[in-house]
């Protein structure tokens, strides 16, 4: 019996083990079958078996498409000569789908068993098919490498999904293509890559004399009856490559692509019969829907002249939407340099321009211009472009925001060291077009500590031709330039300084500017503005609101009296407004200043801004050679002061100045900010006595009569007073007074005999409750209550019905006509986010680091009127998805 159940357990164990090696062997991909191309002609239904002669690439993709979709397939070759001739019609389109545990249904490649891509040539025949390869709606899988592609309307067509043309460029380029309407379209394809491949140059690498493609790659949707029924979604052009990090390379997946006579990468569509690349409305930053373009040379090859590589239009995105070119590191960004134009964004769509070169090669050390322009985004007021931590060659224009709301953050547009060509027409232009544009933030660091411009937020501008400025501002409107290291010392990066203002505003024939802001009240917000000679805000035409706040600024000289001359209103020269431009505002009286103070009058309620300019070293001076440098211009501390009902002003410095050094003002009414006035320098202050208010009232009191206590530190000293703009008269601490309901200014100084100190002042405003009706009861005063208003009538934030992004999210606020935000705050799951003042918002919240989930952003926004306004929404937010790497 024993004996009996150890044979019984035997039998167990081995139905056990087959069992085993059963499920094993099912758990094993299938075999690929492979079709191997020993004929290079064009015929139909010859037999592709094994080592059968007459099997043409046609007969091969026939029985492909008839094998089981469970098996992988493989196209191969074995042809006397390299060359297949297309004579005939379209070949069949490969009708595959993805097949289980495989790794792709149909592979075709020119080089297989052995062999350096590429190997084999499909070329058109004098009356041959119009697309050389291509793939049927449905399809999926299929991968095209080691082939040169020549004559047809379309080398490759896409029409299916989740193909690869192309792939990591082992040894070589995996595909050529030359002489084709499109070297590869994709249409209505999606998650589809084109990587490792060449355009437009010949095999060789060096000949591009008739090897130029019209379209290089071309990516749109399907449409029937004019509505989209197909859109092209999260297609990749090239990949993470060595393309900008090893400059000698542009191998792995950065694609090369040349002497295109339209376009290098075209993403516009056609209405009528075709449609843009991108899926439907989504979050701004939220680029997963759309066409990646990474890691290529667009226009450039080292072996190559400009004139004989570069591309019409490097990367026409025209309308289409949610396209990324390039992705947040070097490795991701591209080249595109000796093109016409770099990038051009004709319509609408959203557009993240991020790490690439324009107008230089790959080291950003030699300049490649773009013969018109590195880069002219348009975007539109719901779909923004963004251009971020790029850097731009001196092409004629580096940058040109075309379209409402276009951003520019933490770009550098330089002309390298020892380069002839330089921003000839200007480094930015924001077009007329552009409301609501940025140039420049001050999310973390700016100036003056100096601009990390592709750390931080401010663009950093230098090397422009004779006459032209650094940023031009062409009649747009509501238009914010913040943080910026314009030819300017503080920028990090090396370049030449300006040979034009740093910054220009016009009109145009139809539009002038209008609500301008330049600069900042806190050090973060300056814009650094150096020049050889002339203003640094040159102002034209008719424009109005243009608030020139503080900055910083380096003149080369005092010899040259313009060069002294921080803001211009043309067209008049020199100190003064002749010119309709804000309103023909005037810069303030300046009538004493000293090294402790300076005083004058101007419009009453106007802001008045002082800067300082450090003057020339002087041999007698007891600190020689102090800095700043002579010609550094800066605001002064206190800098900004509010001109009292009667106009006069007055400001007394934290710290003296020193003998001579120079000073400037200017002031600001609701038309904007006059020119600063001539340079004055500062004269030795008398030992003036001092007088501090200590007590009285401010900002708004209900009763008309005021007390005031004040006090002096300078001993026999003794006191005058004014009330608004009555003389001063001899008083004594504490000093009361009876006023009418309004405005009004008290005024204060200490004298020492026939020494006069500066005054100090207190404005405040009286206003009274309403007085009874005759024999009836008081009543409060009647007022109409403000109407209440939606969030959504001064917010935009992103429908929540989709996942958003967890790189950034965007808030923007504009206050109702007729009232102004006095405080807007934002917070992202009950922490402080950011917290804003302003007359119209527009900024990227940062979303890094967010775990998967859900966060809540909660708005709070006060009004001038007194209305505060909340809601709250909550987002699902989710990684961005590209295209699978292959």
């Amino acid at each position: 019996m024993g004996h009996g159940r150890t044979l019984l357990c035997t039998l167990v164990a081995c139905l056990a083990a087959l069992l085993l090696l059963a499920a094993g062997a099912s758990a094993l991909p299938p075999a690929t079958t492979t079709f191997v191309v020993n004929d290079s002609g064009d015929a139909s239904g010859a037999s592709c078996a094994p080592a059968v002669a007459g099997c043409t690439l046609r007969s091969a993709i026939e029985q492909a498409n008839a094998t089981s979709a469970a098996t992988p397939v493989a196209i191969h070759f074995a042809l006397a000569s390299p060359t297949v001739t297309l004579s005939g019609t379209d070949l069949p389109a490969i009708t595959r789908t993805t097949a289980v545990n495989s790794n792709g249904t149909t592979i075709i490649d020119g080089c297989a068993p052995s062999g350096v891509p590429p190997c084999i040539t499909l070329q058109r025949g004098a009356s041959g098919p119009v697309n050389g390869l291509a793939t049927a709606g449905g399809s999926a899988g299929v991968t095209i490498t080691g082939l040169t592609v020549t004559g047809f309307t379309s080398g490759v067509l896409l029409q299916g999904d989740s193909s690869t043309v192309g792939g990591s460029g082992n040894t070589g380029h995996a595909n050529v293509f030359t002489g084709n309407a499109n070297g590869v379209r994709i249409w209505g394809g999606d998650d589809d890559l084109i990587a490792g491949s060449w355009f437009g140059v010949a095999k060789d690498g060096t000949t591009t004399s008739g090897q130029g493609n019209q379209r290089a790659i071309r990516i749109i949707g399907t449409a029937l009856g004019g509505q989209p029924a197909d859109r092209a979604l999260r297609n990749v052009v090239g990949g993470a490559s060595d393309s900008l990090g090893d400059p000698a390379g542009c191998t792995g997946r950065c694609n090369l692509i040349v002497n295109s006579s339209v376009a290098g990468v075209d993403l516009n569509g056609t209405a009528a019969s075709e449609w843009p690349a991108g899926p439907p409305p989504s979050p701004l930053g939220d680029l997963s829907g759309g066409t990646t373009i990474e890691g290529n040379w667009i226009g450039y090859k080292p072996e190559l002249t400009s004139a004989a590589s570069g591309n019409d239009v490097g990367v026409l995105v025209g309308a289409a939407g949610h396209v990324s070119i390039g992705y947040g590191d070097t490795h991701h960004g591209n080249d595109i340099a000796g093109n016409r134009i770099g990038v051009d964004q004709s319509g609408a769509g959203e557009l993240w321009l991020d790490t690439n070169f324009l107008g230089l090669d790959p080291t950003g050390d030699t300049s490649l211009p773009n013969t018109e322009a590195d880069a002219n985004l348009t975007g539109s007021a719901g779909d923004h472009a963004v251009a971020w931590h790029n850097q731009f060659g001196p092409s004629p224009i580096g940058l040109a925001l075309s379209g409402p709301g276009g951003e520019a953050y933490g770009n550098i547009l330089r002309r390298p060291m020892g380069a002839p060509a330089t921003f000839s027409t200007a480094a930015v232009i924001v077009g007329p077009h552009a409301d609501h544009a940025f140039v420049g933030g001050t999310a973390t660091g700016g100036l003056p500590s100096g601009c990390l411009s592709l750390l931080d937020l401010c663009n950093s501008i230098g090397g422009t031709g004779p006459g032209a400025p650094g940023i031009w501002l062409q009649g747009a409107d509501h238009i914010r330039i913040l943080g910026n290291a314009i030819g300017s010392m503080l920028s990090f990066v090396p370049s030449l300084p300006l040979a034009g203002p740093p910054i220009r505003i016009t009109d145009t024939a139809a539009f002038s500017s209008s609500d301008v802001t330049i600069g900042g009240g806190q050090p973060k917000d300056w814009n650094a503005l150096e020049r050889m000679t002339g203003p640094a805000v040159d102002v034209e035409g008719h424009a109005t609101g243009v608030a020139i706040l503080d900055n910083i600024g380096f003149a080369t000289t005092f010899a040259d009296p313009a060069a002294g001359l921080f803001t211009d209103l043309v067209p008049a020269t020199g100190p003064g407004n002749g010119g309709p431009v804000n309103d023909a505002i005037q810069p303030p009286v300046v009538r004493a200043v000293t090294t402790g103070g300076i005083s004058g009058t101007a419009t009453p309620g106007a802001t008045i801004r002082v800067l300082q300019q450090q003057r020339a070293d002087d041999p007698s001076d007891p600190e020689p050679g102090k800095p700043p440098p002579e010609g550094y211009t800066f605001p002064i501390d206190p800098g900004a002061t509010t001109a009292a009902p009667d106009g006069s002003w007055s400001i007394v410095f934290t710290a003296a100045l020193r003998r001579n050094q120079k000073v400037m003002a200017s002031q600001a009414t609701a038309s904007g900010s006059s020119e600063y006035t001539a340079p004055q320098g500062a004269a030795k202050a008398p030992d003036l006595p001092t007088v501090a208010i200590t007590d009285g009232p401010s900002g708004t009191v209900p009763t008309t009569a005021a007390t005031f206590t004040f006090t002096t530190t300078t001993p026999g000293a003794t006191f005058e007073c004014a009330i608004d703009g009555s003389d001063l008269a001899p008083c004594t601490s504490p000093y009361t007074t009876t006023v009418d309901a309004g405005l009004h200014q008290f005024r204060v100084r200490a004298r020492l005999g026939a020494a006069a100190g500066l005054p100090a002042s207190r404005v405040w405003v009286v206003e009274l409750p309403a007085v009874p009706p005759p024999g009836g009861t008081a009543t409060k005063p009647s007022a109409t209550k403000p109407a209440a208003i939606a969030l959504s009538a001064i917010a935009m934030l992103p429908s929540n019905r989709r996942c958003v992004s967890r790189r950034s999210f965007r808030i923007r606020l504009r206050a109702p006509k007729g009232v102004r935000m006095t405080a807007a705050r934002v917070t992202l799951n009950g922490g402080h986010a950011r917290t804003y003042r302003g007359h119209s918002l527009s900024t990227l919240v940062s979303l890094r680091g967010l775990p998967k989930g859900t966060v809540r952003v909660s708005v709070r926004v006060t009004l001038s009127d007194g209305r505060v306004v909340t809601a709250s929404r909550t987002y699902r937010t989710c990684t961005i998805r590209k295209a699978k790497r292959r």
